[in-house]
């Protein structure tokens, strides 16, 4: 049977972490026992383009990319990003 997707996205705000590592972070919808799909973007005002690079059970993993001004690159490793806030859209079958 098809996912029924016109069910309502639960919507988690998450802080990004104090200490990024390299390839992303993950992030628990705990709302959802599986997770099928989901979006996210971050707060404006930043220069960070979030990306889910992967999904596993109710976990999403956030890359984080960084316009420099002259091209744009992950986040280094170990960059505190505690204050930024990254908006995730995730459904479920």
């Amino acid at each position: 049977m098809p996912a029924d997707y016109r069910k309502e996205p639960v919507r988690k705000i998450a802080s990004g972490p104090s200490s990024y590592p390299t390839g992303g972070f993950e992030v628990e919808i705990g709302e959802l026992e599986k997770v099928e799909g989901a979006v996210v973007t971050v707060e404006s005002g930043t220069f960070y383009h979030p990306q889910i690079v992967s999904i596993t059970d109710n976990k999403v993993k956030i890359k984080v990319w960084e316009w420099t001004g002259t091209e744009i690159a992950e986040v280094g490793a170990g960059t505190d990003l505690s204050g930024v806030k990254f908006h995730i859209l995730a459904w479920s079958p």
